[in-house]
């Protein structure tokens, strides 16, 4: 059809200009300490314990994602922020791009909407984007015959840079390994050669700052279950209505699932751990996307080449294909649009505590910080004179530390001081003389929300505790600073 491409090219026009838009005018969580890190391990090497924590300084540190810290610090001085968004929305698009063959695009339209809706709510500057499109790229090799056994051994230094990019890598070599298994099973037979590769790009991991150890960094984040229950991204699928994903799981599974005699085992085994990894925490519904889209565009393409004798099954099925984009497209179109307003607006994502901090650099006490976790990257590169007291690096470690004046497991600490009151041993431990949250109307739910927990407070009989404001203001400490951001207390 004559308006099939350009409507695609307009499409894939408003999907790159609100990906740029969301990176550059939305700052994630986790920013601040990527760049702080890069240009500390540019001016100092790599660190072997924790250059940024007064709680933690003596922990062996491992920075999984040491060169990508590096190449953002690089990144932002060149580029700024605006330069940076524009190379992690190219990234984005990388990712349908590799990850579905240009034969299927003709059917991936709705798929590909569902995805990139999913893709939205995770985007920006954020070096789990490489992660996708490794796992596309991967994904395109290994599935592949022709290409698998003209590029295998390339999977090796692909693995070695991804290992030195980002803690993902351990699930790239879940991937490559479980889909060679599922081949040598089939063939009843291993193929040396294959085997082969997938060894050497394990131990290939191991060239890295940090040798083998790189990997114990991976398993703490992958068995620490608090953080499924504490931090937003990593919670599981529960926590927050994802249409966009559960569209696309019931979409493509229909699909896959009439032609399953048509898709390749190892598929099904790498779209089961995605689905998985998806349904366990937030942040991984892309990986469920990246595995499922070529499956689901071959499926599709089944069924045209089907019903292509029939006339009057193509009639439905292009009124019922119509009726779906219609649908997909008013759900991208309003998350499109949404996404884009609120940035605009600049409602969309944290706000940040900058006015605080000009007063702390002139006010403050010569004591330490306690500040929000939300906040912890944002003061590593912002207040770089100052040590934080917990960012976002630092939930997984735990370890016994050899000198008392230091935390074993600071999450633990963090979480006692602000939601157990137990903030008095906490803030003498580590000599705390200010706090720095944000304020109560910053933080205050949306009316649905209230309703929620008021519900759930009456139906657990908690009633109305007290407010971490309320907890230390009742303990004598003094409202010094407030804006509509973040207010500061002091020691009286």
């Amino acid at each position: 059809m004559r308006w099939e491409w350009p409507m695609r090219i307009l499409m894939w026009g408003l999907v790159g200009v609100t990906l740029w838009l969301v990176g550059w005018r939305t700052l994630d969580p986790d920013f601040g300490w990527h760049v702080r890190m890069g240009n500390y391990i540019l001016a100092n090497g790599i660190p072997q314990t924790d250059p940024l924590s007064y709680t933690m300084p003596n922990f062996p540190f491992i920075d999984h994602e040491w060169l990508t810290n590096v190449l953002m610090a690089v990144g932002y001085e060149r580029l700024g922020m605006a330069g940076l968004a524009v190379v992690f929305a190219v990234l984005t698009l990388l990712v349908v791009w590799v990850a579905i063959p240009r034969a299927l695009w003709r059917w991936a339209d709705a798929v590909v909407i569902l995805g990139v809706i999913v893709f939205l709510g995770r985007a920006g500057v954020r070096p789990q984007v490489i992660d996708w499109l490794f796992l596309a790229i991967l994904l395109r090799v290994v599935g592949e015959e022709k290409v698998w056994q003209k590029w295998k051994w390339g999977v090796v230094p692909f693995m070695i840079l991804w290992a030195n990019l980002h803690g993902g890598f351990a699930m790239g070599v879940a991937v490559l390994g479980i889909v060679l298994g599922v081949k040598f099973w089939e063939k009843r037979r291993v193929i040396i050669a294959d085997a082969g590769v997938w060894i050497l790009a394990v131990v290939g991991t191991w060239i890295n700052p940090y040798g083998p150890r790189l990997w114990h960094e991976v398993w703490m984040q992958m068995t620490d279950s608090n953080l499924r229950w504490t931090i937003a991204e990593w919670q599981p699928f529960f926590a927050w209505m994802e249409l966009g994903f559960w569209m696309l799981v019931a979409l493509a599974g229909a699909i896959v699932w009439r032609y399953r005699g048509e898709t390749a085992k190892w598929r099904w085994a790498v779209m089961g751990l995605t689905l998985a990894m998806g349904l366990s925490s937030l942040r991984h519904m892309p990986l469920f996307v990246v595995a499922v889209w070529p499956a689901a565009a071959e499926g599709l393409k089944r069924f045209y080449e089907e019903i292509s004798g029939n006339r009057e099954a193509i009639r439905r099925a292009v009124k019922f294909y119509i009726l779906l984009l219609v649908t997909i497209g008013a759900l991208g179109v309003y998350e499109l649009g949404m996404r884009g307003w609120l940035v605009v607006k600049g409602q969309m994502g944290l706000r940040y505590p900058q006015e605080a901090i000009n007063w702390l650099r002139k006010e403050g006490s010569a004591g330490e910080v306690f500040a929000w976790y939300g906040w912890g990257g944002y003061l590593d590169w912002k207040m770089p004179e100052r040590r934080v007291f917990i960012d976002g690096r630092m939930p997984s470690w735990r370890w016994r530390s050899p000198d008392p004046r230091f935390a074993d497991w600071v999450f633990k600490d963090y979480l006692r001081a602000t939601e157990k009151g137990e903030f008095g041993e906490v803030f003498s431990k580590y000599g705390v003389e200010a706090v720095l949250w944000p304020n109560g109307k910053m933080m205050e739910p949306i009316w649905w929300e209230k309703k929620i927990l008021e519900w759930w407070k009456k139906r657990r009989g908690e009633g109305d505790k007290k407010t971490f404001f309320g907890r230390l203001e009742e303990a004598g400490w003094k409202r010094a600073y407030e804006d509509e951001v973040a207010v500061v207390y002091v020691r009286e």
